[in-house]
């Protein structure tokens, strides 16, 4: 309790001196020119110091692991029932190795681990966000100067969030009764399809908002490209064209040159992407409705209507779908790992920018353009490894999942089995 009010107040203080900065460096010379007074000289790398902070800040509020409690039960069975009854309540749950990752919303997240101590068990809580809430924060700490404070409150306000679901959700459940198994058959058969199901419906979403980001991806560098090209044409247009070709006319030759082919490119590259794509993001959507429509339905204890598969039937089938629906995911790799695609793109382009510098420098200025070889160099070295890593972590993932998913399958047959065989 005393570790949450003490991130609250360093949360509070850190964004009002983010704010003060942000408002000193960038609005001081508004307000002192409007009162006609002369606006003091700051050092420059003042505008260096909001982001600090707000990295600071992020690094403060995501990094340490709070402990939530100390139980008696073993840390495997404490995140089985746990990861079980989170299911039971609609929440996305992805297992690792030691620990739990439930998707609260939208933008938040949040980490559970259990260790081993000399009391039993101790479960402690890592605040986290999503893609998308990750995306956000760095876009208003990195891109936009006058929004930085704003990424402060909005991490701030991720961790209130998680610290309500972990006192509110996550306690009542790890300090309740252990989930019944073995008690009957049926029970653990329904622990285990509603698990199964929540795993297939994880997969299947995130599968499908990972094609979503990837399309978005696509249209984005397409528009880019589309820019830069019209920018291009209209620079090569206003050069060549004869100059006996006068104002108006010239201006609207100029301009139908360089807006037509970049609209043109930029229209057939999304309709490819759309054709290309359309039907198998559809398909991904089609899965996770259909998943999650069992999944309450198992939950609610409710049988399925005339027509429709049984829950059985559609794991059956989802089965076959689980390994593209992984690979669909892997390659998502923006939207799924914005902070390491940040820091690759950020090493990478000021690793090029350097080296390009080092060789224009190297005619005139020999030891200055040495040293921004090197550190080209050691910019591209740190995007290439960051890039390996992260690439290593999503084969590493893709294996667990696999292998995890396939276990789980031959464990729901299992207890089918037994339990047609009671019956």
């Amino acid at each position: 309790m005393v570790r949450g009010r003490i991130v609250r107040a360093v949360g509070i203080v850190l964004a009002a001196v983010s704010a003060v900065v942000v408002g000193i460096a960038y609005g001081g010379p508004y307000i002192f020119s409007s009162i006609g007074g002369s606006y003091p000289s700051l050092p420059y790398y003042i505008q260096f110091v909001s982001p600090l902070l707000g990295i600071a800040s992020l690094a403060f509020i995501f990094l340490p692991w709070l402990r939530l409690t100390i139980v008696k039960n073993d840390s495997q069975t404490v995140l089985k029932d746990l990861a079980h009854r989170l299911r039971v309540s609609r929440y996305r749950v992805s297992e690792e190795p030691n620990r739990l990752v439930i998707q609260i919303d939208s933008n938040s997240a949040v980490k559970i681990r259990a260790i081993s101590c000399p009391h039993g068990t101790e479960i402690s809580y890592q605040p986290d966000a999503t893609p998308s809430g990750w995306s956000l924060m760095l876009i208003l700490l990195l891109i936009v100067p006058i929004t930085q404070p704003v990424s402060i409150v909005v991490a701030f306000f991720i961790y209130a969030k998680v610290r309500e679901f972990a006192v509110g959700r996550v306690m009542p459940r790890i300090t309740g009764e252990p989930v019944s198994r073995s008690s009957s058959q049926e029970v653990d058969v329904r622990t285990v399809l509603i698990d199964s199901l929540s795993e297939g419906h994880r997969l299947a979403a995130e599968a499908y908002e990972g094609a979503q980001s990837s399309r978005e991806d696509w249209v984005l560098f397409t528009t880019i490209m589309g820019i830069v090209l019209f920018a291009g044409l209209l620079l090569a247009s206003a050069m060549m064209l004869p100059e006996d070709i006068k104002f108006p006319e010239r201006m609207y030759v100029i301009l139908l040159v360089s807006i037509v082919a970049p609209l043109l490119l930029v229209l057939a590259s999304l309709h490819l992407m759309g054709a290309r794509t359309g039907a198998k993001i559809e398909a991904l959507r089609s899965w996770s409705e259909r998943l999650d429509a069992a999944l309450s339905r198992e939950v609610s204890r409710t049988a399925p209507s005339e027509g429709e598969p049984s829950s059985f039937e559609l794991l059956a089938d989802a089965w076959r779908q689980v390994p593209y629906w992984i690979n669909v995911r892997r390659g998502a790799g923006v939207f799924r790992d914005p902070g390491d695609w940040f820091v690759i793109l950020l090493c990478g382009c000021l690793g090029f920018g350097m080296l390009v510098g080092a060789f224009v420098l190297a005619f005139t200025a020999l030891g200055y353009a040495a040293l921004m070889a090197f550190a080209g160099t050691a910019f591209s070295a740190a995007a290439f490894l960051v890039h390996k890593r992260w690439r290593k972590r999503l084969d590493e993932e893709a294996k667990r999942l696999d292998h995890g998913w396939k276990a789980r399958f031959d464990g729901m047959w299992t207890e089918m089995e037994k339990y047609i065989q009671d019956m």
